[in-house]
């Protein structure tokens, strides 16, 4: 991976063979857990909504794909989310999200970024 371009608390990432674009987001805590997931679109959308709100539809639309996919991933990578949300009390985290976790108000679901996806307004 090549670092493209930090974001507000994420960063965007191309693979160097591919040109595969990245979202790369360090979690609590104290930001030691990473997460890529692969951006559905391009680093100009990408720039545009990280640009608002602080990136909130960014942050909102990763943590879906993390809810959504990380018990298919290979087991090497599954324990890695199981050793974060033990550190997390399986209560700090997007995954097991405990009462003190924001809930989303853009993005409840990775398939709710399209909404956002080639719009200005957003």
């Amino acid at each position: 991976m090549v670092r493209r371009i930090v974001g507000n608390w994420n960063f965007l990432e191309a693979c160097e063979t591919c040109g595969t674009l990245w979202i790369m987001v360090p979690h609590e805590p104290y930001a030691s857990f990473t997460f890529w997931t692969r951006w559905p679109s391009t680093f100009e959308e990408w720039r545009r909504l990280d640009g608002k709100d602080e990136a909130r539809i960014v942050h909102e639309w990763h943590d879906a794909v993390l809810r959504e996919t990380w018990s298919a991933l290979p087991e090497d990578e599954r324990a890695y989310v199981e050793a974060w949300r033990e550190r997390t009390y399986r209560h700090y985290n997007p995954i097991d999200r405990g009462p003190e976790m924001p809930r989303p108000t853009h993005v409840r679901r990775a398939s709710d970024l399209q909404k956002y996806l080639g719009t200005s307004g957003g």
